[in-house]
């Protein structure tokens, strides 16, 4: 594609155009009505039971000495019995990744001497702690991803195919991919197998960033070279004041609860904040309702009222993700106090993957699955959030393999995250006094609004009006910064199995969307991107409820 990366600086134009990254791994969702989904679903056999995931009984844990070793905060939810699972360090003891077949390409997160060297260097790094409101900041010296590369390959029309493309997601991280290359990121542990599991199948390469931490450290720098000469007001976000989310940076997970519970405390009319899970690290999973005052809901039509489900973060490293929904978040609620724009009762869970989050700043700025334990012993950690759902789980562009970048877990929602996320949307469709019209899963990056089906490349039976509602979404869209996105069937993308979207259409919800935001080259989005990013999808976000309203009526 023609990329046009938006900077405010020369100085980071200069260090961004080099790298071409992209994260494309997800699917996009659509709409349709119950009996004509249950015609087109086909949910595939499993052979596995429907059991809870087998979680290694932690033995003992070392007393954490840095903020990134207590993996749970000391916040209200943490009175919940829960166990602290492995730090990284203890998970470098427990998990051995090179246990896994040499012939087999992982992406583990500590799998050697090395990873566990790096990951040592990473506790040493979270002591750099902001005074002023004792959050975690992105280190001035970097120390995560010390070693780990980014490589392009070169394709011929033959490799172009989708079942090659299909067996590429399988063995690497595939970060962005067209019809003549593919970019990669490649952990320092598994360089030598790399090389040699492309070289096996012809494929060339070279390497686009040698060391990803002397990249992000450089792309830091520029950052704060560029705030610092900007004329903005600085933002601030402490524990006792965070009225509203960051926009000329980005949130920690502790900010992100901090701005969640001063938004319930200060607006108990219109926001309710409730826990719908824990995650295995004893994190909050967070469901925030926006429901209209009182008084205006006593004017609506009689009825079901109209409901909309918006989530974000259920990728770890895609940051851009969960800043556009509290945005989102933000500006509902604003709309809402003031009974206006408020027609619809909204529910928000902008953060679906907190440990994982969480180690992308303290360890792994390229982790994407959750944290959760591996089933067996001397295995890699972590699920992809986005292959863990039914229908179809197990099958297309998902691995069993537990190293791999897509591995969809023991069983369909095995993961508490997406087993909260499930209950919700679950219970909310199930409600006789709402209509639950629209679902959409951020991401990014790519540009992208898809919808489903992403497992086939059948076309959905409402496959007409899910292109149209993602027509709508993308044309109020571009007309705020110009910046065009593409409306299309995740499965075009490439196919998996297993994505939320997918199984929010067979609820059946009818306008379902996976929208991949900016850019098109990396998910390391500038943070001077981050207001503009949400205020594009704020647009589209709201055409796409006034045209579901209109066809529904």
């Amino acid at each position: 594609m023609s990329v046009v990366m938006m900077t405010a600086s020369s100085s980071m134009t200069t260090l961004l155009l080099p790298l071409m990254l992209a994260a494309v791994m997800l699917i996009a969702p659509t709409s349709t009505h119950q009996t004509a989904v249950a015609t087109a679903v086909t949910t595939a056999a499993t052979t596995t039971p429907h059991a809870s995931i087998h979680v290694a009984t932690a033995t003992a844990v070392t007393a954490a000495t840095t903020p990134h070793d207590a993996v749970v905060a000391a916040t209200p939810h943490d009175a919940v019995a829960t166990t602290t699972l492995a730090t990284p360090d203890a998970d470098d003891a427990a998990a051995p990744h090179d246990a896994v077949a040499t012939t087999t390409l992982a992406t583990p997160d500590a799998d050697s001497a090395a990873d566990a060297a790096a990951d040592a260097a990473a506790a040493d790094a979270a002591d750099a702690v902001d005074d002023t409101n004792g959050v975690l900041t992105p280190l001035r010296k970097e120390k995560r991803n010390v070693g780990d590369q980014i490589w392009s390959l070169s394709l011929d029309a033959s490799t172009s195919k989708s079942s090659d493309m299909a067996a590429l997601h399988e063995n690497l991280d595939v970060l962005h991919y067209s019809s003549d290359s593919v970019t990669i990121f490649v952990r320092k542990t598994r360089l030598s197998i790399t090389k040699e599991f492309l070289e096996g199948r012809h494929l060339a390469y070279n390497v686009v960033v040698n060391d990803v931490a002397v990249y992000l450290q450089s792309l830091q720098s520029a950052e704060d070279a560029d705030a610092e000469a900007s004329s903005r007001d600085d933002e601030i976000c402490t524990e006792d004041n965070c009225m509203r989310p960051l926009r000329h940076t980005y949130m920690t997970f502790q900010q992100i609860e901090w701005f969640l519970k001063n938004l319930a405390e200060r607006c108990p009319e219109n926001v309710m904040m409730s826990t719908v899970g824990y995650s295995h690290n004893g994190n909050a999973i967070y469901l925030i309702t926006v429901s209209p005052s009182a008084d205006f809901v006593a004017d609506l039509e009689c009825g079901p009222r109209p409901a909309v489900f918006i989530d974000g973060g259920i990728h770890a490293r895609e940051w851009i993700a969960p800043a556009t929904v509290l945005n989102m978040l933000m500006k509902q609620t604003e709309n809402c106090a003031a009974n206006t724009d408020c027609d619809y009762e909204y529910y928000f869970m902008p953060m679906m993957n907190p440990d994982g989050y969480e180690y992308t700043w303290t360890n792994d700025r390229f982790w994407r699955k959750n944290r959760s334990p591996p089933p067996l012993k001397n295995d890699c950690f972590g699920t992809d959030l986005n292959r863990n759902w039914n229908p179809q789980w197990g099958n297309i562009g998902s691995s069993s393999n537990t190293c791999k970048e897509i591995y969809r877990g023991t069983t369909p929602f095995s993961e508490p995250e997406t087993t909260s996320a499930k209950n919700v949307m679950t219970r909310i469709a199930n409600n006789p006094e709402l209509d639950l019209l629209v679902y959409l899963s951020y991401h990014s990056f790519g540009q992208l609004v898809l919808y489903p089906w992403g497992y086939t490349s059948d076309l959905a039976p409402t496959k007409a009006d899910l292109e149209k509602g993602g027509n709508v979404y993308n044309n109020a869209l571009k007309g705020v910064h110009n910046v065009p996105y593409v409306v299309q069937q995740a499965a075009e993308l490439y196919p998996a199995s297993g994505a939320s979207d997918d199984f929010a259409y067979s609820l059946p919800i009818k306008y379902v969307y996976t929208v991949e935001l900016r850019n098109t080259r990396s998910f390391l989005l500038p943070r001077n991107e981050i207001a503009l990013t949400f205020e594009e999808n704020y647009a589209g976000y709201m055409a796409l409820l006034k045209h579901a309203t209109s066809q529904s009526n």
